[in-house]
């Protein structure tokens, strides 16, 4: 009994508790006065009852209400402002991570440039040195059909450049000056070839075709038409069947290309396309 009693009171609320206390106050009081609810000067029945101020009491009440609701209210813009400084930091953090994954793809893109233009000079180079090889070989009297073929233009570009150079002795193509130039037509160099040499000759030619492209040279249309030759040539040589092309018509081509200047085939190309683009009764096959 005693055990639920004392807990009754650690359960009891602290308004409940001082009403109590106050209860317990005004009985000893009365006891030691000798007055009770019923007997007392002054008729008050409630006199043991503890005084309660009824307007405080719900004063006090509403106070805490109001307590209450500004806790709320201060809670609900704290937390407010707590989701706003985490949403600053997430897109700060968003925004810097974008600043970095657009700085490792600007770099990334410059070393791609970079790679390229290095793979293009590269490429360039060695180019370069398959018109180098054919200067040397020329020189020193062991030339391949593509040297043959290319002389006649190394020695023009060999001219320019004496032409142009204040230092003479600075020119390392002197040497190739010295040489006379082919007179032999390039179609017949072709036609003379083995299948292996022929071969070979597409390799060198588009060599020298891809250095006149990289380069934006004047050369390009004679290392075109002149690998469309080598390889209608490779192809009559090696195919089991026949070709596309009749015999009367590359004899056609022949003896348009044979001994035209490197003007005069850009000329005849430029007709050529001309005619092709304004349909004017051209053969597309045979062109």
């Amino acid at each position: 009994m005693g055990k639920s009693h004392k807990r009754d009171r650690e359960e009891e609320d602290p308004e409940a508790r001082e009403l109590r206390r106050e209860a317990k106050k005004a009985e000893k009081m009365a006891k030691v006065l000798g007055y009770s609810n019923d007997i007392n000067p002054f008729g008050d029945s409630n006199l043991l009852q503890p005084f309660v101020w009824g307007k405080k009491k719900e004063k006090d009440k509403y106070e805490k209400k109001e307590v209450a609701v500004d806790n709320t209210r201060k809670r609900t813009e704290l937390i407010g402002e707590i989701e706003k400084v985490r949403k600053r930091r997430s897109d700060r953090e968003n925004e810097m991570a974008e600043i970095e994954r657009l700085r490792d793809e600007e770099q990334r893109l410059r070393e791609a440039a970079q790679y390229d233009d290095w793979q293009r000079k590269e490429e360039e180079f060695i180019l370069e040195q398959t018109k180098q090889r054919s200067k040397i070989r020329l020189v020193e009297n062991r030339e391949t059909p593509i040297d043959v073929i290319a002389k006649n233009i190394l020695l023009v570009e060999a001219a320019k450049l004496a032409a142009a150079s204040t230092k003479p002795e600075d020119n390392k193509d002197l040497n190739l000056l010295e040489l006379e130039g082919e007179l032999r037509n390039p179609i017949e160099i072709v036609y003379d070839l083995s299948v292996d040499e022929l071969k070979q000759l597409k390799t060198d030619v588009t060599a020298y075709l891809d250095l006149e492209v990289s380069k934006a040279g004047t050369y390009q249309s004679f290392w075109r038409s002149l690998l469309t030759v080598v390889t209608i040539e490779v192809q009559k040589r090696t195919s089991e069947t026949p070709i596309s092309v009749h015999d009367s018509i590359a004899s056609d081509v022949e003896d348009l290309l044979k001994g035209k200047s490197v003007q005069e085939l850009d000329a005849l190309e430029s007709d050529i396309e001309k005619s092709l683009r304004e349909g004017r009764g051209a053969d597309v096959e045979y062109w």
